[in-house]
C-alpha cells in the first residue's frame, strides 16, 4: 500500500520487512533521511544560523506566534537557556525538532496539537538525549 502504520510514507512490497518506514526533513542546505524495516520513524532537522527564506523575524516575535505550540516546562527550558537569543533559540529548535519528528513518526504532522506532547532536554549537547512525555488528552508518546 506504500503507506506506514501510522500515515506517513512507506516503501510497500519488501518481503523481509513488510512495513519498512521513512522520513525525510530538509531546512537551508540540510538534508535527513531516517529508514527503519518495523518501527515507525520520524526526523525533524533545523539547520543552525540558517532563517528560512522570507521569515527574517526576531526571537521574541517567533516566541510569541508559537507561544501556543509548547508547553510551560518546554518554554521554561527555551527561557533558561538565555538570556543571550543564540542559546534560547538552539533550544526552541531543539524542542521544536522533536516535536516535529514525533508527530511526523505518528503520521500526524502538523494536524497534531503540539501542547498535547512534551519533551525535556538531556543537555546542552546537541547529541544529547531527550525525554518525552504526554499532556492531559494526548496519546502516550
Amino acid at each position: 500500500d506504500g503507506g506506514a502504520a501510522g500515515g506517513g510514507p512507506a516503501a510497500g512490497g519488501v518481503d523481509a520487512a513488510p512495513n519498512w518506514n521513512f522520513n525525510v526533513s530538509h531546512e537551508g542546505s540540510f538534508v535527513i533521511l531516517a529508514s527503519e524495516p518495523a518501527l515507525l520513524c520520524g526526523v525533524d532537522v533545523a539547520a543552525p544560523g540558517q532563517l528560512r527564506r522570507g521569515r527574517d523575524r526576531g526571537l521574541k516575535e517567533l516566541f510569541h506566534t508559537m507561544r501556543d505550540n509548547f508547553t510551560e516546562h518546554e518554554w521554561q527550558q527555551v527561557h533558561s537557556a538565555g538570556p543571550a537569543d543564540p542559546p534560547m533559540e538552539m533550544t526552541f529548535r531543539k524542542l521544536w525538532s522533536l516535536k516535529e519528528a514525533y508527530t511526523k513518526a505518528r503520521g500526524d504532522g502538523l494536524g497534531f496539537p503540539f501542547k498535547r506532547c512534551e519533551f525535556t532536554l538531556g543537555g546542552t549537547h546537541p547529541a544529547a538525549p531527550a525525554r518525552a512525555a504526554h499532556t492531559a488528552g494526548g496519546a502516550p508518546p
